[in-house]
């Protein structure tokens, strides 16, 4: 089902009331939140707070028990993703990368991110098995679009050895060049950060904000690093135990008492 979405309202995402429960225990409770066209709006809070679980709903791979999950998508109509499938919501142009990194381990650097772009194919069936010119072109195209985004991730040098021959944190950048590949305009990063040393995430703050300007992105990210979070974040929302208690900007959260007393014993908040 869709509808007419005013082209002069920036939301491009909208969870509203947004319920779910495994087994009697509830992991998400009545969440409402929107992301702004090409903000970046972190989703932040202890473990077992919700955030991937949110992720998972957007996604299309948990469907919630209440709620509803519409998206804008730029010159398009609205779209309920309570509705679709995964594909098909990786088709309206909204991509994400995973907590524990999901490589093809033993494919080259550059098949994985080729894989992200077959999403954009217009290859027939029958022209795939009959490797006809325009098949042959397009998967040239697409051979030389994944490599122009292994250059743009300083990833070029590995194009082709296998995914799990790489640096850890050169793996989590293809991640997000896998995930760039699929042309989305909506990004969920779940905790990109993760496993990487100071130097390593200063340069993904610099990189994360360099790639929302140059492909025009919005970026929902989950991350456990704080300093990460209040230097790139335009809004953080503060998920305990499934339920929304704060959202604003960083400074803002920063200094909200509930929110410390979330984080308590973790000294996430400094």
């Amino acid at each position: 089902m869709s509808e007419n979405h005013d082209s002069q309202d920036s939301t491009l995402l909208h969870v509203d009331q947004l319920t779910l429960e495994f087994g009697g225990l509830r992991a998400l409770e009545n969440l409402s939140f929107q992301v702004q066209s090409q903000e970046i709006l972190a989703l932040i809070g202890p473990n077992g707070a919700g955030k991937t679980t949110c992720f998972e709903c957007i996604m299309g791979f948990l469907p919630p028990k209440l709620g509803k999950i519409h998206l804008y998508p730029p010159h398009h109509q609205t779209q309920r993703l309570n509705d679709l499938k995964p594909y098909q919501i990786a088709q309206l142009g909204v991509a994400r990368t995973f907590q524990s990194i999901r490589l093809y381990e033993k494919q080259s650097v550059l098949e994985n991110v080729m894989v992200g772009r077959q999403i954009r194919t217009k290859t027939s069936t029958l022209g795939a098995l009959l490797r006809d010119r325009r098949t042959q072109a397009e998967e040239q195209q697409i051979r030389e679009d994944s490599f122009q985004l292994l250059q743009r991730m300083e990833l070029e040098q590995y194009a082709q050895v296998t995914a799990d021959s790489i640096p850890y944190a050169a793996q989590r950048r293809l991640e997000i060049a896998r995930a760039l590949a699929t042309d989305p305009f909506l990004l969920l990063l779940d905790e990109p950060a993760a496993g990487m040393n100071r130097q390593e995430t200063e340069e993904l703050d610099e990189l994360l904000v360099e790639l929302r300007e140059e492909f025009q992105l919005t970026i929902l990210l989950i991350e456990h690093d704080m300093q990460l979070v209040m230097k790139i974040s335009d809004r953080i929302i503060v998920l305990d135990r499934g339920r929304k208690i704060a959202e604003g900007p960083p400074q803002q959260i920063r200094q909200h008492p509930e929110v410390i007393r979330a984080y308590l014993g973790e000294q996430a908040i400094s």
